[in-house]
């Protein structure tokens, strides 16, 4: 029987035992991977599930503020109903005041008319070119003064119609700014606190989605309804960080 010394199986044994480790290592660093992929897949898909809950929330604060902001436009433009009459008065006295100049120069006209054609079968061409002087002298002293108070009448009518206007949008920013107050009436989940909204939604146990709306008076139809000043991931429970490590205490191993 021939004798060998062995080395060839101890080899195999050895690399045996390496593909084993090796193999258990992989099978470990996947299964780590595949655990950590799958919380981060749950942790997005919590976040964008509140995103989203976030989303139908605005959508309801939108259209509460837009409310609000009729109302208070209503409520303004009722109580402001006398700025159309100065308006209305403004241009009735314009009228009479151009209606009453004509009539007078029509007055004047027909009353020269009869007197001149007298003048004309009585006096000579001389006095007929003074009396047009004179009528021509009259008109154009007049024109200037009329223009000047249809100007001054018109300033004065603009100058009230604005401060009316200034006064009405006053008014109901104040108007706006009061009913959004109470906007934690209509949405439970809003708060209302110096002139913001607050409200959060639910991430996990211990997360939340928090945000912040600075409200404000829309200067054109195309200003927003408010600002988003705060939007982010609060945590809502404390985390302690374990950095306890199990190691081999030989006391213990020599008892046992």
């Amino acid at each position: 029987m021939r004798r060998t010394s062995g080395i060839s199986l101890m080899l195999l044994i050895f690399l045996s035992l390496c593909l084993i480790i090796f193999s258990l290592l992989s099978v470990s660093g996947a299964v780590a991977d595949q655990t950590l992929s799958r919380q981060a897949a749950d942790r997005t898909t919590e976040y964008y599930a509140a995103v989203t809950s976030a989303n139908e929330l605005l959508s309801r604060i939108d259209g509460c503020l837009a409310a609000y902001l009729r109302e208070a436009a209503d409520g303004a433009a009722a109580d402001a109903g006398d700025a159309p009459t100065t308006q209305e008065n403004a241009d009735t006295a314009d009228a009479g005041a151009t209606s009453t100049t004509q009539e007078n120069a029509d007055a004047a006209g027909a009353g020269d008319a009869p007197a001149t054609q007298e003048n004309a079968d009585t006096a000579d061409a001389g006095a007929t070119s003074t009396t047009q002087e004179n009528a021509d002298a009259a008109g154009a002293g007049d024109a200037p003064t009329t223009q000047e108070n249809a100007d001054a009448a018109g300033a004065g009518a603009e100058s009230t119609t604005q401060k009316n206007a200034n006064t009405a949008d006053a008014g109901a920013e104040s108007a706006y700014l009061r009913l959004c107050s109470r906007i934690s009436g209509d949405i439970p989940e809003a708060s209302w606190e110096d002139g913001r909204i607050t409200f959060s939604v639910d991430i996990s146990e211990d997360q939340i989605l928090l945000a912040e709306l600075e409200v404000s008076w829309p200067v054109t139809d195309e200003t927003a309804l408010y600002q988003i000043r705060t939007w982010k991931v609060v945590n809502t429970a404390e985390w302690t960080a374990d950095n306890s490590m199990n190691l081999f205490r030989l006391g213990d191993s020599d008892s046992g």
